[in-house]
Parts: C-alpha cells; sequence; structure tokens
C-alpha cells in the first residue's frame, strides 16, 4: 500500500450531493451510478466548466455511523459561484494521507479504498480526523489502465 502524507491549506468546493448507502456495499453501486447520471445533468456543465487545477473532486461527508451512510458530492474547487442548485463544502486545512489509484474506473478507485479500510487504519498509528475524504480525479481517460487519481483520507497521529 503506497501512500504518502502532506499538509495542505483548507478548500472550498462546490458541486452537487447525493445521499450514499453503505448497506450491503450499496455505494459500490450507487457512487458509480451517481457519476454517470451527473454526466446528463444540465449543471453538469456549469460544474465542470469551474473545473480547477484538481481536476474534478468526489467527496464523501456528513457519515451516519448509525445509519450506513453519507453524503458524496461531486465538484470543483470553488473559485466562484456557480449558478444552480450546488452546494458549497469548506474542508479546513488538514493533514492528508494521499494514495495513488491506478487503472480503469471505478475499479481501481475501490480497490484502494478497500485497502484503506482494510489495512491503513490497522497498520499504521494514524486515525481518521473526521473530516470529509476527497477523491481527486484529474482531467484523462478514467476507462484507461493508466489514468491515475488520488484518495485523499484526513488523519491526525496517534502516537
Amino acid at each position: 500500500m503506497d501512500y504518502r502524507i502532506e499538509s495542505k491549506s483548507s478548500l472550498i468546493i462546490q458541486g452537487l450531493s447525493r445521499r450514499i448507502s453503505t448497506e450491503n456495499d450499496a455505494n459500490l453501486i450507487q457512487v458509480p451510478k451517481f457519476w454517470k447520471d451527473f454526466e446528463h445533468m444540465p449543471i453538469s456543465k456549469s460544474i465542470v466548466e469551474h473545473i480547477g487545477p484538481l481536476g474534478l473532486i468526489g467527496v464523501c461527508y456528513n457519515n451516519c455511523e448509525v445509519g450506513l451512510q453519507y453524503d458524496y458530492m461531486i465538484g470543483v474547487e470553488a473559485h466562484k459561484e456557480i449558478d444552480g442548485n450546488t452546494k458549497i463544502l469548506e474542508i479546513p486545512s488538514s493533514t492528508w494521507a494521499i494514495f495513488t489509484a491506478q487503472g480503469k474506473i471505478p475499479e481501481s478507485v475501490q480497490l484502494v479504498w478497500k485497502e484503506i479500510l482494510d489495512e491503513f487504519f490497522v497498520k499504521t498509528s494514524y486515525r481518521h480526523s473526521r473530516l470529509p475524504e476527497l477523491e481527486i480525479y484529474p482531467e484523462g481517460d478514467t476507462n484507461s489502465k493508466n489514468y491515475t487519481c488520488e484518495i485523499w483520507i484526513p488523519i491526525v497521529d496517534w502516537e
């Protein structure tokens, strides 16, 4: 499992959100479906027009441990307000464990998420800082075996 630790300044993300269920791994179907739906939503063009250096960003937030749900946003760095019914999230400066996923989306990202959940927190002294988690999708062919994106996990060190 390959990762690096970086501190990043605060970030404001604007986009569209959907409630996702993790019950019976439904998120493995619901998140990719949201991305497909997003491509056909009229507001998606306005969001993509405001794409920044990071590319499109998937944000996991509002994790509800009891309800096995979270909110998932598809958005961009907010440099100016986007017209439409979008949501704005402010993410404070943080330290991140940054993982690289290479290959076709969503399979490569789902594999890295599994490694993060099954291994990273078990084998390191890092703990989740309870901030949103980010998936960073730069421009490129997401169906290519060479496509590279990142997953950012907000962390604190308990040692």
